[in-house]
């Protein structure tokens, strides 16, 4: 205990000595000084929460530690690239969803919404960054801020989805630091916290939501987790409600499982609210009128999603998507699915806009994504449904894939950052062969020896034609 003490205590100062020291010289002292406090306080609830848990372990301090450095040190360049240096405080340079967001945004808070205001799908981001406004701080950094803590809070959540899903077990604190610090090794889900984008609150308010399905129905601490459950639901119907479809699939491994007669009264009650986020969602998207939601799953009805020029390769490849009907879809899923889990290509490139955002830099350390991913890989080939896997494990993992899955068949798998919710999900499949990796037998080590090899040698493949699509082009 005494050594985990001096960990915590060391990680907690390095890290704030990095931040800080990084802050004061990029910026201006009085603005650093303003700043400064909040961004320390972002990093310090969610660690001291953690480190009262009875989940913690040195391994997750330090991920949460370093993911936490990594996204304020991004922040803070990204805030001096574009605040700083090509815009102001009050009008920052921004580029594409954050434009909107924030241009959006001005117009709730000073009432003059109209035809000429830019149209996002989801009014919650903006909202939300209106209510900043509408306290007088028009400072992009603060809200910033919060998405930086809500990723922090969201590495605490799948740790905490470990313990409520494969129990008490003696290897359940390592597996929830592992799990942590495999989602602290995503840099595309984790470098959304340094610009203005809604992908945190997405990401976080999915998983406050597993987790407290999982807690309610195990009747664990049931006041606190319906109220996680309600802030959750509220936050993903504001931010992406059409992914409230896919808790469906969510609630049904967690509470039928085991289903006992006392169960159906809580489930109902659980469900019944999600129907409600769910007509929220769908009041508040497209301005109010709910065309968005039903056009968005029709067959064909997707025209709109347009393809990047980084992405012409793809584009390419596979064709008119949107006009392929649903079972056609289906039958390319494995290749979408695919493609979706292999971007950022390193043809997946920024064009060359001024003021383009320094964390897209953070974004594309796609190696580290690949590391990852390969203890995430390994559970479904050597652990899913084996007679050593908890059945509950096995069946999240069956949901979390088909959740991963849905991205891919919406859009052709060319846009990785809406799968973003459920990536950290998978870090738990990951963890569980982390903590297993010990014990494997002959046979066990010498299929994961040839799964690594073979992984790499595709790996090596994709990246190369992504290098230089001229090659199958």
């Amino acid at each position: 205990m005494k050594t985990l003490l001096r960990i915590g205590i060391s990680d907690v100062i390095l890290s704030m000595v990095i931040v800080a020291t990084v802050l004061l010289c990029l910026l201006p002292v009085g603005r650093a000084l303003t700043i400064l406090p909040m961004l320390l306080a972002v990093y310090l609830i969610p660690y001291i929460v953690y480190y009262k848990s009875d989940y913690y372990t040195a391994i997750g301090g330090v991920s949460l530690s370093v993911s936490y450095v990594m996204m304020a040190v991004f922040f803070i360049l990204n805030l001096w690239q574009s605040t700083i240096a090509l815009g102001s405080v009050q009008s920052p340079m921004l580029l594409y969803d954050a434009y909107s967001f924030h241009r959006l945004a001005h117009d709730l808070a000073y009432d003059t919404l109209s035809v000429h205001s830019p149209i996002v799908p989801y009014m919650g981001y903006s909202v939300f960054l209106s209510c900043w406004i509408s306290l007088g701080i028009e400072d992009i950094a603060f809200p910033i801020m919060i998405n930086i803590f809500m990723l922090l809070v969201a590495m605490l959540l799948v740790g905490h989805c470990v313990v409520l899903v494969v129990g008490r077990t003696s290897y359940t604190t390592r597996m929830a630091g592992y799990a942590m610090m495999l989602m602290a090794m995503i840099p595309g889900v984790m470098a959304n916290a340094t610009v203005l984008s809604k992908e945190p609150f997405v990401v976080v308010s999915m998983l406050m939501c597993i987790n407290a399905l999982y807690a309610i129905k195990q009747r664990h601490k049931v006041g606190i987790y319906i109220l996680m459950y309600i802030v959750g639901l509220l936050l993903l119907s504001m931010s992406r409600p059409t992914y409230i479809y896919v808790l469906l699939l969510f609630m049904a491994i967690a509470w039928l499982h085991g289903m006992k007669r006392s169960d159906i009264v809580p489930m109902c009650m659980v469900l019944g609210m999600m129907l409600v986020a769910l007509y929220i969602g769908v009041q508040n998207s497209w301005w109010g009128n709910g065309d968005y939601i039903a056009g968005y799953i029709v067959s064909g009805a997707h025209e709109s999603f347009s393809y990047g020029d980084s992405q012409t390769p793809l584009h390419k490849l596979l064709g008119d998507y949107d006009s392929y009907t649903l079972i056609g879809k289906l039958l390319i899923l494995p290749i979408t699915t695919a493609v979706q889990f292999m971007i950022p290509f390193p043809f997946e490139s920024v064009s060359d806009v001024l003021g383009i955002p320094i964390s897209t830099s953070y974004h594309r350390m796609s190696w580290m994504w690949y590391m990852a991913a390969i203890p995430m890989l390994l559970f479904y080939l050597l652990h899913w449904w084996r007679r050593d896997c908890d059945v509950k494990l096995s069946l999240m993992a069956l949901v979390s894939g088909m959740a991963y899955c849905v991205p891919a068949l919406i859009t052709g798998g060319v846009v990785s950052r809406y799968a973003f919710c459920f990536t950290p999900l998978l870090t738990i499949m990951g963890a569980y062969v982390l903590v297993q990796v010990r014990s494997y037998n002959r046979r066990q080590r010498r299929i994961a020896y040839v799964f690594v090899m073979s992984y790499t040698i595709l790996l090596s493949v994709a990246l190369l034609v992504g290098a230089n699509p001229s090659i199958i082009l």
